[in-house]
């Protein structure tokens, strides 16, 4: 790829980087060269009536902020594993092959009663993100402008499914938000799980067996934890019907607490193991000691609405970079209680609505359990809070007041 072996894109990360390096003028021209490739790419879907005038200027300016994004933000000192995805990009275009260091299956955890996941962390986001044919992978910048077009695409794929103008118009402003500028602008894997889990879910929801299963399999591959909170919602819809009729999703509920008693010493183990692994990783050995782990299944049964609440708000307010993320954690959770309020008569009579919820909830608490550092926990949660968003914003039926004086405003 062009300007590729004339940066040293495993050290360079934005463009503080770059003020006593020889390299600044190249970063530059081959970040602005994927700029101009992404443009192109609009252009093509505005050409075939995919886009209208609007949706083309406003894409052209989140690439646009993905590009100044990644240019003003220092991220390795908070994203340590950000290079790691585009070192196994480079092997694979340039070797065709997967030999570099933390690119092949690795275990994601061993613990002892507990349960060992196999993932190909590094690897398979590689090969996804090498897919797309961005001209220039010099930098890990060009890994989050990939990011930002599989966003695109993800908003191609969801606008038909959208009710009205309104809730389109509501999926743009959700693209505004901090986080979701953030991560899905970045080089990191979090924003492809994220795009991962949200055709899995739509495809489940419309019953379509071989794609769902496809989806499944990538997440879990990239993902394993997050593969197998997903697999209770895949054998509910293909077993059990579960988003289609109550009797369905109740007996989905019963067989997976049925399940998890049976594997509870399981369960139980493997959640400690990941609790004192995180807690180790950020605060040391020391800490340790003041762990007080789960005794049983029904110990995080009883910790799991609570932990719910603390992970719909966090991180809390404890600096100027949190702060920022607490707010718009509170924005998102403004949009759930808006969108779930004005349609509640049909949402909590829909299986579908339930299904999704309970993963949801399933999600954001495993995470809140066991995730004890702030940057940490918003790069997980991204992946479910923003998938249940869109899954709001797809049922919601009814039209926003002041939206609609502004499309009458365009239109005149």
């Amino acid at each position: 790829m062009i300007y590729d072996s004339l940066v040293d894109f495993y050290t360079t990360s934005g463009f503080q980087g770059f003020f006593t390096s020889q390299d600044l003028f190249i970063y530059l021209l081959s970040e602005i060269t994927n700029l101009i490739f992404c443009c192109l790419v609009l252009s093509l879907f505005f050409f075939a009536n995919k886009l209208s005038l609007t949706e083309l200027i406003f894409w052209v300016f989140l690439f646009f902020v993905a590009f100044l994004i990644n240019i003003f933000i220092n991220y390795y000192p908070i994203f340590p594993d950000i290079g790691g995805y585009l070192r196994c990009i480079r092997d694979i275009r340039d070797n065709f092959q997967l030999d570099e260091m933390g690119c092949g299956v690795v275990v994601s955890s061993t613990s002892e009663g507990g349960v060992s996941l196999l993932s190909a962390k590094r690897g398979f986001p590689a090969i996804i993100f090498a897919l797309i044919p961005m001209p220039s992978i010099a930098t890990v910048s060009a890994v989050g402008m990939i990011n930002k077009m599989l966003t695109f695409f993800l908003y191609l794929f969801l606008k038909p499914l959208l009710k009205n103008k309104d809730n389109v118009i509501l999926l743009c402003l959700i693209f505004l938000l901090p986080t979701f500028l953030l991560y899905s602008s970045i080089g990191l894997r979090d924003n492809l799980i994220f795009v991962v889990m949200a055709f899995l879910l739509f495809f489940l929801l419309q019953n379509k067996f071989i794609l769902s299963t496809i989806s499944l399999l990538i997440l879990f591959g990239i993902k394993s934890q997050n593969g197998i909170i997903f697999m209770i919602p895949y054998i509910g819809v293909f077993i059990f019907g579960a988003n289609k009729s109550m009797k369905g999703f109740f007996a989905l509920l019963f067989f997976t607490l049925i399940g998890l008693l049976l594997i509870q010493d399981a369960v139980v183990s493997t959640v400690n193991f990941f609790v004192a692994s995180f807690v180790f990783e950020n605060q040391g050995r020391e800490v340790l000691k003041y762990i007080d782990p789960y005794n049983s299944l029904v110990s995080i049964m009883l910790y799991a609405p609570l932990e719910f609440l603390i992970g719909l708000v966090r991180p809390m307010p404890n600096g100027a970079t949190a702060a920022v993320f607490f707010l718009d954690s509170l924005a998102q959770l403004f949009l759930i209680t808006y969108l779930v309020s004005t349609n509640r008569e049909t949402l909590f009579k829909s299986p579908e609505f339930l299904l999704v919820l309970m993963t949801f909830f399933m999600g954001l608490v495993l995470n809140s359990m066991i995730v004890d550092n702030d940057n940490t926990f918003i790069r997980y949660k991204y992946t479910f809070y923003y998938c249940f968003l869109l899954y709001l914003i797809s049922v919601n039926k009814i039209k926003i007041p002041w939206f609609n004086k502004l499309l009458n405003r365009h239109e005149k």
